[in-house]
């Protein structure tokens, strides 16, 4: 087969040839230098390496194997390059070995590869996030403040929490307060409490988040418009958050419903998902959203079994759903879960037995809500009580209970 003409190499090769020299492989055009990562997310890494005079291209090989086994190959005419393997994206947290040499127009290689770099990619975004009703959890009429406080900040930085969004954050649970009890327990001014309203008569709720682990992009705060005769205020605080170790932005909010009536509720949980769309929809990076806070609504009546399919429809899941596979979770739930619900719920037993201090009267089907993008994954759910240290209720979503979940890419 007579060589292509098109091909610079080609002609040096057959120029040699007429000499009766014989061109060792590869001898067209030397080896790219410099070949360097020059940034990383967790399914991607950024390449880049000197230029070649005259080359009209490069290929990229990279894999997870120093050898080159099993390789993915990626070619360019431009001397950077953006390794994701597709629309699959990289492993988080994997090393990858890359090479790239000059080829040509037929995208054959007309040079010998660099030498062989590497690079980490960054792990899988993974961190605790809970919602916590401070106002009167565990019947505190019996414990004030000043002793609940410091608990607070222990459970949060015990269970290394990184972002909560708490509700009921006024009056005599000073906002102060609570911060310093939460930077006391992690033992240094790490936490950050994002600006709100300052509307008591909203149950004023607010993000609190770890500046080690998030960097603080936006934040804001939404009043529910009142439409019916009697209908509590109530608001939701937003916090727009870049999470550090893997450059992912995550939109988290908090929220407390008002329990007025189910039409209150309703409407209230209909215009959370509307707003926390327009943010979204105006964020210039791909952004994950978190929703935590008391939504006032139980599992076994209206309005959740309408909201939670709303929920589902816009692209959020439910994290208990998914610890247990199975979305009908809150609708149907199983005996152990009916159990441990509340004090008033089909004659079932009570949450005094579990040797915590809680209300008699206090109907606990007011649920804490965690919901997350249909991306994410719950590794793991569940509630704490004080004040008897230590004490988990595995399935329990409980008013005023501080609802903790893993949340993973």
């Amino acid at each position: 087969m007579k060589p292509r003409c098109a091909s610079f190499a080609a002609l040096v090769v057959a120029l040699l040839a007429s000499l009766g020299v014989t061109a060792p492989a590869h001898a067209a055009f030397p080896a790219p230098a410099g070949l360097a990562a020059t940034s990383s997310s967790s399914n991607a890494i950024a390449v880049r390496w000197d230029p070649v005079p005259n080359a009209f291209g490069y290929r990229v090989d990279y894999a997870t194997r120093s050898d080159f086994v099993g390789l993915t190959k990626e070619t360019t005419t431009s001397t950077t390059r953006v390794l994701k393997n597709g629309t699959r994206g990289l492993l988080p947290g994997t090393r990858y070995y890359f090479r790239v040499m000059v080829i040509d127009r037929n995208l054959s290689p007309v040079g010998p590869p660099s030498t062989t770099a590497n690079y980490t990619t960054k792990p899988a975004m993974k961190f605790a996030v809970a919602s916590y009703n401070i106002k009167n959890p565990d019947s505190s009429s019996a414990r004030p403040w000043t002793w609940r406080c410091p608990l607070i900040g222990q459970d949060i930085a015990k269970l290394a929490i990184r972002v909560v969004g708490v509700q009921e954050v006024y009056g005599s649970n000073d906002r102060q307060e609570l911060l310093d009890c939460i930077n006391a327990a992690a033992g240094g001014q790490f936490f950050s409490m994002t600006p709100g309203p300052g509307s008591d008569a909203g149950n004023d709720s607010r993000v609190i988040f770890d500046t080690r682990a998030f960097r603080l992009l936006a934040s804001g705060a939404y009043a529910y418009p009142t439409q019916f005769a009697g209908e509590t205020s109530r608001q939701m605080s937003w916090a727009k958050l870049e999470y550090l170790a893997t450059d992912r932005v995550v939109l988290f909010t908090t929220t407390h419903l008002s329990p007025s009536s189910d039409a209150v509720d309703v409407k209230q949980w209909d215009q959370l998902i509307a707003h926390v769309n327009r943010v979204k929809a105006v964020s210039p990076v791909p952004t994950y959203v978190i929703f935590t806070g008391d939504f006032n609504s139980t599992k076994f009546e209206l309005p959740s079994r309408t909201q939670l399919s709303k929920m589902r429809s816009s692209g959020y899941e439910d994290v208990l759903g998914q610890q247990y596979r199975s979305y009908s979770t809150y609708r149907n739930p199983t005996a152990r879960v009916d159990a441990w619900i509340s004090t008033s719920n089909r004659n079932k037993p009570d949450l005094r037995q579990c040797g915590c201090l809680v209300s008699t009267d206090r109907n606990a089907n007011s649920i804490d809500y965690v919901f997350v993008s249909s991306a994410l994954k719950a590794l793991y759910y569940r509630t704490y009580a004080q004040p008897r240290r230590g004490y988990v209720m595995d399935y329990l979503l409980s008013d005023h209970f501080m609802a903790v979940a893993v949340i993973s890419e």
